[in-house]
C-alpha cells in the first residue's frame, strides 16, 4: 500500500523479531530504514532480507547510550535525511521475582526497556521540533502492563512505565504534530519467548487464546506501520493491546 512513502524511519530492535519484522515492513510500505541494534550479525541478515535493500541501513547502537543514539540520529540524517518516524522495539525480558532480580539485572532492564525509549524519543522529538515537522512514534510496550505473569517484576515495572510514558509525551506533543502510541503486544514468538514456548506453556497459552495460536513478529509490525501512518492519524497515547485476545477474560468454566 505504500503507507510510508518518502517516510525517514528509525527502527531499534531491528536485529531480529518484531524490530526485524517492523524494519522490512517500513521497507515495504516505501520508507526509507535505519535498523539499529547491537547485534551487528542480526543486522546484517535483517538488511539481506529486505525487498529493496537500497533503502534500509545497519547502525549498530547501543540505544540506552546516549551518545551512541546521537550519532545514529546524525548517520540517518546524512544517508536518508530526517527521520520522521521512529519504532522502539529494542528489549529485554529477564525472567525473576523481585526477591531473585539483582541490582545488575533490574538495571539492565531499565536501561533497555525505560532508558533506551526515553533517549530515542528525547532525540526524536527535539529534532522534529527543531524542524518545526510532524513526526510518529511507536513505542513497544506489553500486555505485562495489564496483565502480571509469574516472575516479570522487572519487566512489568519497565513496561507500565513506557505506556506512561508514551501518553506523556503524546499529551505534551501532540500541539508540535507529533503523534506518539504503543504495542502492547501478548505471546509473539520471538527470541525471548522461544525458551517458554519450547515447553508445554505453548499448548496453555493457545488454549486460552481465542484466536488459538501465538502471535506472530508480523503481527505486531502490521500494527506498527499502521500506526505510524495517516490511516491512524487520530491515535494520540493509544495502547493498542494486540494478543489475540488472551487479556479479553478467563475461562473459570473449562
Amino acid at each position: 500500500m505504500n503507507r510510508l512513502d518518502n517516510r525517514v524511519a528509525v527502527v531499534t530492535g531491528a536485529g531480529s523479531g518484531m524490530g526485524r519484522a517492523t524494519a522490512l515492513a517500513a521497507v515495504a510500505e516505501g520508507a526509507r530504514v535505519a535498523a539499529v541494534d547491537v547485534n551487528a550479525e542480526g543486522l546484517a541478515a535483517t538488511v539481506e532480507q529486505a525487498e529493496a535493500p537500497d533503502r534500509i541501513r545497519a547502525h549498530v547502537a547501543d540505544v540506552s547510550d546516549r551518545v551512541a543514539v546521537e550519532e545514529a540520529f546524525a548517520q540517518v540524517t546524512d544517508e536518508f535525511g530526517e527521520p520522521d518516524a521512529l519504532f522502539n522495539l529494542a528489549g529485554v525480558f529477564p525472567m525473576g521475582t523481585i526477591t531473585e532480580t539483582s541490582d545488575e539485572m533490574f538495571d539492565r532492564i531499565f536501561a533497555v526497556n525505560v532508558r533506551g525509549v526515553w533517549l530515542m524519543c528525547q532525540t526524536f522529538i527535539g529534532r522534529r521540533i527543531a524542524a518545526q515537522a510532524p513526526g510518529t512514534i511507536v513505542n513497544i510496550a506489553s500486555i505485562a502492563v495489564f496483565h502480571a505473569e509469574p516472575g516479570t517484576a522487572a519487566y512489568c515495572a519497565s513496561k507500565g512505565a513506557v505506556q506512561a510514558l508514551t501518553r506523556a509525551l503524546a499529551f505534551d506533543h501532540a500541539p508540535h504534530g507529533i503523534r506518539v502510541n504503543c504495542i502492547c503486544p501478548g505471546w509473539v514468538e520471538s527470541g525471548m519467548t522461544a525458551e517458554a514456548l519450547a515447553t508445554d506453556i505453548r499448548q496453555r497459552v493457545v488454549e486460552r487464546t481465542p484466536a488459538r495460536r501465538i502471535g506472530r513478529p508480523e503481527d505486531v509490525a502490521a500494527a506498527a506501520v499502521f500506526l505510524a501512518s495517516e490511516e491512524a492519524g487520530f491515535f494520540h497515547g493509544s495502547p493498542l493491546v494486540l494478543d489475540g485476545g488472551f487479556t479479553v477474560g478467563i475461562d473459570v468454566y473449562t
